[in-house]
């Protein structure tokens, strides 16, 4: 893990430590870790570490837009509930 990478880390973990675990298995897998977390972690680090924000990301020119675990995850909630309905 880098300096950069651990002052990264340390300063997730006073404005967001529910979410440094992505964040650690990432830095820490020297680039053989899953996409899955790779992919949370950029939209938690673009939405400023907060997975709500992260789900309702409305930027359709990211490339990581269909991607984003946590918009995908809302959706089928949203779909969930209105076959409730």
């Amino acid at each position: 893990m880098t300096d950069k990478q651990k002052e990264r880390l340390a300063h997730i973990r006073r404005v967001a430590p529910k979410v440094v675990d992505i964040f650690e298995r990432v830095y820490t897998t020297d680039g053989r870790g899953r996409i899955g977390d790779m992919v949370r972690a950029k939209c938690l680090d673009c939405c400023g570490y907060k997975r709500v924000e992260a789900a309702a990301c409305q930027v359709e020119t990211c490339a990581l837009y269909k991607a984003n675990p946590y918009r995908k995850a809302m959706l089928r909630r949203q779909a969930r509930k209105e076959m409730e309905l």
